[in-house]
């Protein structure tokens, strides 16, 4: 039978485990809680998939005339789904517990290898989303501060969401970046939080560096570096291309074209627009590829668009471009890639809601009412399957999304 000194000790636990997550974790440190309180309807980990969704602004174009020229107006939303659970528990028998002089102390330093793991997990599955979410990408040729510099000029020439802009190198990159020459990051030094993985602040941007950026294993046209050409394209009712064929592919291949590759539009003229204003960028045609697909006896294969392209000023979620997609243009897929990223106006949505009581057993749980960072903590024994052995335990349930036109993929080949 548990004691509320069982419970405030899980209690106290629960609360130097939150503190250590949001130190270590900067990406989730980064993120935006705005759906923190996550509706509580949402309770243990085997209610995942509530989803809520989020509506950005509306896109509108205009005319050079006093005559309006009404239109249309589409709503612009996305999702924000519970789909991630995670756990880490350990076990001991009661004869351990007894020749443990200090069990809390000991409870307190296995804790510890919990937050470290989950907090891994949490970075991890955040991470990903560098790689699912963004169309425009940016490969990193070198690390120097002109190389970071020209990705933040990038990301701006497109259009950025007001607010501050943040990004996420590989860790690896940084003492590379500094001994091309005298350390270029700013750091706030009035800001006593700040923490080892912030760099500071350049070229308009705050730097940061993580270890766990995501890897992003590439089909064969990507890693074979083929060059493809448009043989014909699909367009939706709105006039948006979803997909195209191309040929020049390996031949009957399954591993042709991969979920989330990256690929461009190779001719110097093929430009996007941007976002407002609909003005021609310096940016080439790019696109995320929505799914696996292989290429048939001929060299063919079908690559379909995560996000639509649109040639014209585009009032939906579609890609804006200066040009339709014809047959004969040039087509490029990127090899495998570690993913980073630039981002602004606080666009990277995370949810960590709150769970049920572990009841009878002792548990807490905890949700910094600043960063939205949580995590729940169990102990007792028959806690989980019913056996003689002590139970420590932690989990979370999470969901994320990142805007998909808000942010930039930092690309570094492997």
């Amino acid at each position: 039978m548990s004691t509320q000194n069982d419970f405030q000790q899980v209690q106290t636990m629960q609360d130097i485990m939150l503190a250590k997550l949001q130190n270590k974790c900067g990406i989730l440190n980064r993120a935006n809680k705005k759906f923190k309180d996550f509706p509580s309807t949402i309770i243990g980990n085997t209610n995942l998939g509530p989803t809520v969704n989020i509506y950005k602004p509306v896109r509108v174009t205009s005319a050079n005339t006093l005559n309006w020229q009404l239109q249309g107006t589409n709503q612009i939303i996305q999702p924000l789904t519970i789909d991630f659970q995670i756990s880490s528990a350990v076990a001991w028998t009661q004869q351990d517990m007894i020749e443990n002089v200090d069990p809390f102390d000991f409870m307190k330093k296995v804790g510890d290898s919990m937050v470290v793991e989950l907090g891994s997990k949490f970075e991890q599955h955040l991470a990903l989303d560098f790689i699912k979410y963004p169309y425009r990408f940016y490969v990193v040729q070198q690390n120097t501060y002109g190389e970071l510099a020209t990705a933040a000029a990038q990301f701006q020439e497109y259009g950025a969401a007001p607010g501050t802009i943040e990004a996420f190198i590989p860790m690896m990159t940084v003492p590379q970046i500094i001994n091309t020459g005298a350390n270029q990051f700013t750091i706030d030094r009035n800001n006593v939080a700040t923490r080892k993985w912030q760099l500071g602040e350049f070229a308009e941007v705050n730097w940061n560096s993580s270890n766990q950026l995501q890897v992003h294993r590439s089909g064969t046209e990507g890693t074979a570096g083929n060059e493809l050409t448009v043989v014909s394209t699909t367009k939706n009712d709105a006039g948006a291309i979803v997909s195209m064929v191309v040929s020049g592919a390996s031949t009957s291949n399954p591993n042709s074209i991969k979920k989330y590759d990256r690929g461009y539009f190779t001719s110097t003229s093929a430009r996007m627009l941007q976002y407002t204003g609909y003005n021609e960028s310096e940016n080439a045609i790019q696109f995320v590829v929505a799914s696996n697909a292989a290429s048939n006896g001929g060299g063919q294969v079908t690559i379909t668009f995560e996000t639509p392209l649109y040639p014209g000023e585009s009032t939906t979620e579609a890609v804006a471009i200066n040009q339709d997609i014809t047959a004969g243009m040039k087509v490029k897929i990127l090899g495998d890639f570690k993913a980073g990223v630039i981002y602004s106006g606080d666009p990277h949505m995370l949810a960590m809601p709150q769970m049920g009581s572990l009841t009878p057993f002792p548990s807490a749980y905890r949700a910094d009412p600043e960063t939205g960072a949580a995590i729940q903590m169990g102990w007792g024994a028959n806690l989980g399957v019913n056996d003689s052995y002590m139970k420590l335990g932690a989990q979370q349930i999470m969901g994320s999304t990142l805007f998909r036109e808000y942010a930039l993929t930092l690309i570094y080949l492997l």
